[in-house]
């Protein structure tokens, strides 16, 4: 898809103030450059990248850029395999992407907005998928969910790839990401891999997992050592760890089920109604019949120094964690105006208040 406009380009305005740009590293087929970044003819270790005919972002010379449409190329193959299909709302507000052999996507992505008008630039984006043979029912009167994979990608230095859990609640098309249970479930999804598969899969799972746990104590403490060493994105991550962490994510399945069907037999403690009001965006807040917050200013001392700080007493009424999990799901899935990155935030908030919680 190309841009019918770009937005405001830092690009050509800098060189009314001494920069040029250079070619760097270009994907044509996807329309994505990256364009050393000179002042006065002298490298900065800079790098722009363009996207579509838009500017997306200065980073170092040394960022990585891993294009979307490589990394979903790289994952449609390990989804057919696993009977997953793709699951993306709105797409009358999606971000159209090509990959593989002319292979067409609708997936959420970012905007900005430029003379009142958004414009999806697909700096960053997330697909959904769910796994036709993971349904179950939650209450046992019908409540259907699937369970599946989101990955999320950017290629503006914002976020690191990710591959984590996703559900999708199919009486009302609530979904959830679970980016913080990942950390949790990683350790017995391993030990039960090596029970259940006797496959070529196990065996390619084995060899990559015995490597990896060797050194890591889970597949997220992994990632984060790979970014510490500066091997950023996937250029540098084999395309078996990618396999290996889908194959968790689809093995994280019977953990999620019970786990939900906990929650519609506890109910909601004033800890977590008081973390609900504290870290989820207040629009949602506001707009939930069983939660009541009232702000006001009290004097305290912090760090020996007088401060006024905002104080909220929350009161809650009496609900069960499924009930308060799907009262929330339902505006963070279906409110399209929210922001890309705080939409992902206010999931990861969720995620550790109610489905982390016991």
């Amino acid at each position: 898809m190309k841009s019918t406009l770009s937005l405001t380009n830092p690009i050509s305005e800098g060189y009314n103030f001494g920069f040029t740009f250079q070619d760097h590293e270009s994907w044509e087929d996807y329309d994505l450059h990256t364009k050393s970044v000179l002042l006065d003819g002298k490298p900065t270790g800079q790098q722009a990248i363009v996207y579509k005919g838009n500017f997306i972002s200065f980073r170092s010379k040394n960022y990585k850029v891993f294009p979307h449409e490589d990394l979903f190329a790289t994952i449609d193959p390990i989804m057919e395999e696993l009977g997953a299909e793709p699951h993306n709302r709105n797409t009358k507000d999606s971000f159209t992407m090509v990959y593989g052999k002319n292979k067409q996507a609708n997936i959420e992505a970012n905007h900005k907005t430029f003379n009142g008008k958004k414009y999806y630039i697909g700096s960053q984006v997330r697909a959904n998928y769910t796994f036709k043979d993971e349904k179950f029912d939650v209450t046992g009167d019908g409540d259907i969910v699937e369970f599946g994979t989101t990955i999320e990608n950017a290629i503006d230095g914002s976020m690191s790839m990710k591959i984590m859990p996703y559900s999708l609640r199919q009486v009302c098309s609530n979904g959830m990401m679970h980016r913080s249970s990942v950390v949790s479930i990683s350790e017995s999804i391993i030990a039960n891999l090596y029970k259940k598969h006797g496959d070529l899969n196990s065996e390619r799972l084995k060899a990559q997992m015995d490597s990896i746990m060797e050194t890591s104590k889970s597949f997220d403490d992994l990632m984060h050592r790979v970014k510490s060493d500066r091997m950023t994105h996937l250029t540098k991550i084999p395309k078996e760890w990618i396999t290996s962490r889908i194959y968790l994510m689809k093995e994280s399945a019977q953990m999620f089920k019970e786990r939900y069907r906990q929650m519609t037999e506890m109910i909601v403690t004033q800890e977590q109604a008081e973390a609900i009001a504290r870290r989820l965006p207040v629009k949602i807040v506001d707009n939930l019949d069983w939660l009541d917050v009232k702000s006001h200013k009290v004097d305290t001392v912090i760090n020996g120094e007088k401060q006024v700080v905002n104080h909220k007493d929350v009161t809650l009424k009496n609900i069960t964690q499924w009930n308060a999990f799907n009262d929330i799901t339902e505006p963070l899935t279906h409110d399209t105006g929210r922001a890309f990155y705080p939409k992902s935030e206010a999931y990861n908030a969720l995620d550790r208040i109610l489905v982390v919680a016991q």
